[in-house]
C-alpha cells in the first residue's frame, strides 16, 4: 500500500512538472516587462532635413551621422547610441516628428516617435522634411531597438 502511494505521489509530481513546461509562458521578458525610462539628448531636430525617404535609424558612426545632418557634435559612439526618425520630404509646412521618449527592457529599447501631419489646415507651401536624432547612452548588453510611431493628425497655432 505505500508503494502505491509513493507512485502515486511520484506520478501526480510528473505530472504537475510537465503541465508547468505545456502551460506556462518562459518568454517573462514580454510577459512580466517592466520598462525604464533612458534619458536622451537631442543632436538636431528640424523641419529641413536632407534624408527624402521616411525612416527610422541607428547611426553607428561619425561619417554616418555626417551624412544625414550638417553639424558633427563629439560623440563617443562606444558609449553612446545615436537614433534618428525622419518624415521623409513632405509637400508643404506643418509636419513634425519628435522622438518624445526611450524606455529599455530587458531585451529591447523603444523608441516612441510621435510624426504630426497637417491633415486639412491652411499651411505654407514649401517642401520640408523633419527629422529628430538624439544620443542615448549605450545599455550594457546589446538589444533590438524597436521604433514605436505613432501618428497625429492636428493643426499649429502659428499665431
Amino acid at each position: 500500500m505505500v508503494k502505491y502511494k509513493k507512485l502515486l505521489i511520484g506520478g501526480l509530481a510528473i505530472i504537475i512538472v510537465i503541465m508547468l513546461f505545456l502551460f506556462v509562458p518562459f518568454n517573462f521578458d514580454f510577459t512580466f516587462a517592466k520598462e525604464k525610462q533612458i534619458n536622451f539628448t537631442t543632436i538636431e531636430k528640424n523641419t529641413l532635413g536632407s534624408i527624402l525617404e521616411k525612416n527610422n535609424i541607428q547611426i553607428n558612426s561619425s561619417d554616418e551621422l555626417s551624412a544625414v545632418i550638417s553639424i558633427n557634435p563629439a560623440i563617443n559612439f562606444s558609449e553612446k547610441i545615436v537614433l534618428g526618425a525622419f518624415q521623409g520630404q513632405q509637400p508643404t509646412a506643418g509636419y513634425e516628428i519628435i522622438i518624445y521618449n526611450v524606455t529599455e527592457t530587458r531585451s529591447a529599447l523603444f523608441v516612441h516617435v510621435q510624426e504630426s501631419i497637417p491633415s486639412s489646415c491652411v499651411v505654407e507651401e514649401i517642401i520640408t522634411a523633419p527629422y529628430h536624432i538624439i544620443a542615448v547612452n549605450k545599455p550594457k548588453r546589446n538589444k533590438e531597438i524597436i521604433f514605436v510611431v505613432e501618428e497625429v493628425l492636428e493643426c499649429k497655432n502659428t499665431n
